[in-house]
């Protein structure tokens, strides 16, 4: 239980980490150099993990076009995310992270006709 905390202190941080150098670096470097900055750091630990889990033939697929379609999302997603911070206040962009799960749960019904409450 202590190392499932700790993880997800060290998790946090890590969040944090990668907001404040976007923020810092968001002055001297354009949004598509960040990304690619914070691709180069995530490709090593991504490779690990998925070497841990049993090599590059776990992430093969058969509806290889939604995993491209939502690869797609992933990197519009990271851009936008980025460039917001870039341009919006910390306070700002971090209040907006933590409602996001709240407008994905009022939402979930107008737009997917999801059943939404206390026991789904």
């Amino acid at each position: 239980m202590a190392l499932g905390a700790f993880y997800m202190c060290l998790a946090m941080l890590a969040g944090s980490t990668i907001d404040i150098s976007v923020k810092a670096l968001s002055d001297s470097y354009a949004t598509t150099q960040i990304v690619m900055l914070r691709c180069v750091f995530a490709l090593p630990i991504a490779l690990l993990l998925v070497h841990r889990q049993g090599g590059l033939s776990t992430l093969v697929t058969p509806r290889w076009r939604w995993q491209l379609v939502r690869g797609v999302l992933t990197a519009g997603a990271n851009f936008a995310f980025f460039y917001g911070l870039a341009h919006v206040p910390l306070v700002t962009v971090i209040m907006l992270t933590h409602v996001s799960p709240v407008m994905i749960v009022l939402l979930s019904r107008p737009l997917l006709g999801e059943s939404v409450g206390l026991l789904g």
